[in-house]
């Protein structure tokens, strides 16, 4: 990169962090990080989300947390992309409590959580998939429109439920999703299902779906 007298600068090194956190490199996300430092390159917020982003794909909640508090070290204030990408690599670990910590520390700091947002976390309840934690998330689906939820946000739940074989729960979240007015995806049908055949329980018809639909199951 230094051949012929060109000289990387933050935007090209930027442009390689994010090249390895969109492959989950962490590695070398890091080490093109520190080759930025040592070039005496001020890293900038879109430095520190691509590390961030880089944790999330590795499912590295540990490293996230390093970076983030170097991130807030270099006095760069974290945006809620940065706290997006935290959140994630703490629900790919299903390590509920901090991305819950997380959350509530975004909104102290007067940022507005989005979809993604919303989304990770209901991530994060579903990989727990505990009870309390299922709880949470159809609190969360029952204020779909005030949050601005999507058929994502239901399938995070209804993935849940199928993991802990609650079928009656799984047919409460699909009548809301179109009491929503939301189109459900193959995804939601598949998850319905599947809490259907975890619980043992006759796969009666689901509203807007042919009954012929469930005879490979």
């Amino acid at each position: 990169m230094q051949l012929n007298g060109v000289q990387p600068n933050v935007i090209t090194l930027n442009s390689m962090l994010d090249a390895c956190a969109k492959r989950g490199r962490l590695g070398p996300a890091e080490w093109w990080f520190h080759f930025m430092e040592d070039s005496n390159l001020e890293p900038n917020q879109v430095s520190f989300c691509a590390l961030l982003n880089a944790c999330a794909k590795a499912q590295n909640p540990k490293r996230a947390q390093v970076w983030f508090d170097k991130m807030l070290g270099y006095r760069i204030a974290a945006d809620i992309v940065a706290y997006n990408a935290f959140i994630a690599a703490c629900a790919g670990q299903a390590n509920v409590a901090k991305a819950e910590e997380l959350l509530t520390e975004a909104r102290a700091t007067c940022l507005s959580p989005d979809l993604v947002t919303y989304n990770t976390l209901l991530h994060a309840w579903a990989r727990s998939a505990t009870q309390q934690d299922l709880a949470k998330g159809i609190q969360y689906l029952a204020k779909s429109k005030e949050l601005g939820l999507d058929v994502i946000s239901f399938n995070c739940m209804l993935h849940a439920c199928a993991r802990l074989s609650q079928a009656t729960q799984a047919e409460g979240i699909f009548k809301s999703i179109e009491g929503c007015q939301l189109e459900p995806t193959q995804v939601t049908y598949n998850a319905v299902i599947s809490s259907k055949s975890q619980a043992s329980v006759p796969k009666t018809q689901i509203p807007g779906r042919k009954t012929h639909f469930y005879s490979s199951c």
